[in-house]
């Protein structure tokens, strides 16, 4: 029927807003730090969702023996997720980072075997392989070819090379498991929208104390600009990105909307191209089609 379409729809549209925020995400995390950052985006999206939940009444669908797993799987997801995932974009860049988050969906079906009991057969197991295969290829021949020109900052690398691998990995933990903890309650009925609000309030309240606390990364003159873009990226990315990604969960196949979501690992590269003004290398391209292709065999077990 209809809704089919519309699924589909909403998470290629999630793929297409997530792009985007990368892209504003990786100047900005290379000027404040990941931590920095993912706090001034937290902030603006807080705000943002709390107005829009609040006008639509769906504060009700949360019940407060619920609160403990939402902040948890804030605290897990979002604070350490994605302050590890801007870490690593200050670190590779956004088409490195965002690759080595694409791991987050072979560690969720390894978390669900080991954890949930789930089942893993030969097509599954073959996905994970493909995904992995695809990151290694677009990290290690994914550089282009700059004929002598130097390099687009997004694409150098700043520190040690492993160190920030292990950072795009943390994320991609981090994410896996903040998802696997809200599962129940949004099964339970908890609307996303009213869940993400409360996931990103936790997270903007901790890194907003440790910034007070202790600072972790050096302390930067924010300004407006900062802050607009930040909280463009925010919205773009939780706001729009991630309802559009729930409705689809909530209304269609899931397995098909994660692979559709994925195809932003394949949309970031043209846009790059046209940033940067330097062609990806062969070997982003092959590793970002090999994760989607692992990712439709994990999905569609």
């Amino acid at each position: 029927g209809n809704t089919l379409m519309a699924y589909e729809f909403a998470a290629l549209g999630a793929a297409l807003c997530w792009t985007f925020a990368a892209l504003l995400a990786g100047d900005l995390s290379k000027q404040l730090g990941g931590i920095t950052f993912n706090r001034l985006r937290n902030v603006g999206v807080f705000v943002v969702l709390v107005i829009g939940v609040s006008l639509a009444g769906l504060w009700p669908t949360i019940n407060s023996g619920q609160l403990g797993i939402i902040l948890l799987s804030g605290l897990i997801g979002i604070a350490v997720g994605d302050s590890f995932l801007f870490a690593t974009m200050k670190r590779l860049g956004p088409r490195r980072a965002q690759i080595l988050y694409a791991c987050n969906a072979p560690i969720s079906v390894l978390l669900g075997v080991v954890f949930l009991g789930e089942s893993l057969n030969l097509l599954g197991f073959l996905g994970i392989c493909l995904v992995f295969v695809g990151v290694v290829a677009a990290i290690m021949w994914g550089r282009p070819n700059t004929g002598g020109n130097p390099l687009h900052s997004w694409e150098t690398t700043e520190g040690i090379l492993l160190v920030a691998i292990g950072m795009g990995l943390m994320s991609a933990l981090g994410q896996s498991l903040g998802a696997i903890i809200i599962k129940p309650v949004l099964e339970a009925g908890a609307h996303p929208i009213a869940v993400s609000a409360l996931r990103v309030g936790v997270s903007a309240g901790l890194l907003t104390a440790l910034f007070y606390l202790k600072s972790i990364e050096p302390r930067q003159t924010i300004t407006r600009k900062h802050w607009i873009l930040s909280g463009l990226n925010g919205v773009l990315a939780i706001g729009i990105g991630v309802t559009l990604l729930l409705y689809a969960f909530s209304i269609g196949d899931v397995g098909i909307a994660s692979i559709l979501s994925s195809t932003q690992a394949v949309m970031m590269l043209p846009i790059i191209w046209w940033k940067t003004r330097q062609r990806p290398a062969n070997g982003a391209w092959i590793g970002a089609i090999l994760v989607v292709i692992g990712m439709a065999l994990i999905f569609s077990r």
